[in-house]
């Protein structure tokens, strides 16, 4: 499946903790769920958001790994994309931590479709022990197929 479907695939990082709750298309989505970070990859748009700021935009249907990466520390994010710095020390005014993931999309669809296949080479979330804060690090190797 080289291509990248209408129905798409995301992941998302949110606030609070995701017990795998869905919803139906069209209605509002799930509170909390993607609200630190959410890579969404779509047949008509792939893009990369931290604290529902858009920041980084990919090319629609591209099928290519792509490694992303999102740290917090000491209350500050990092977003990396291929390396380089997207943002840096930037900080969510609500003080919103992460605290669960999905990979996948919970919107039930009106229509059969086909899902956009995803592959996830890496993923790690730690603690710094030196700074005793939460530390969390996300250097993802994507490729949507």
């Amino acid at each position: 499946f080289p291509w990248v479907e209408p129905y798409g695939v995301t992941i998302g990082v949110g606030s609070q903790p995701y017990h795998g709750a869905r919803y139906l298309a069209g209605e509002a989505p799930i509170d909390n769920l993607e609200d630190v970070l959410s890579i969404h990859h779509f047949s008509d748009a792939f893009f990369i958001a931290l604290h529902g700021q858009p920041l980084w935009q990919g090319t629609a249907g591209d099928t290519d790994w792509h490694v992303a990466r999102l740290s917090r520390e000491q209350g500050r994010y990092t977003l990396m994309m291929e390396g380089v710095v997207v943002v840096y020390a930037y900080t969510a005014g609500d003080g919103t931590l992460p605290i669960s993931l999905y990979l996948g999309n919970p919107a039930i669809q009106g229509f059969a479709g086909p899902w956009t296949q995803l592959e996830v080479d890496y993923l790690q979330v730690g603690r710094c022990a030196a700074w005793s804060r939460s530390r969390l690090q996300l250097p993802l190797a994507l490729k949507g197929r």
